[in-house]
């Protein structure tokens, strides 16, 4: 026997007790991963279902340009006289 195969047979390349387990615990690491995916798939499927069967507002209401007013004022109180006109800006 040459020396590299004694070594070899002695002492295995890797961690024997990790490649052991590896398979067991790939298997369950992908069943896992596989199991959230399909639930998130599930969960937002539903969710598009759930929205779809809420009712939709369809009115509409068109107005022309021309019958447009002013908005109402945000406070039923007089503007002061600071804000009411454009003060000129000097240079």
């Amino acid at each position: 026997m040459r020396p590299a195969e004694a070594l070899f047979q002695f002492m295995p390349y890797g961690a024997p007790e990790l490649k052991e387990v590896a398979k067991k615990y790939m298997f369950r690491g992908v069943l896992f991963g596989s199991v959230a995916w399909l639930l998130l798939f599930l969960l937002s499927f539903g969710t598009t279902v759930f929205m779809r069967m809420r009712p939709h507002e369809t009115k509409v209401v068109v107005v022309p340009y021309r019958e447009l007013a002013a908005p109402p004022p945000l406070t039923d109180k007089p503007c002061a006289r600071r804000c009411s006109r454009a003060s000129r800006v000097s240079s």
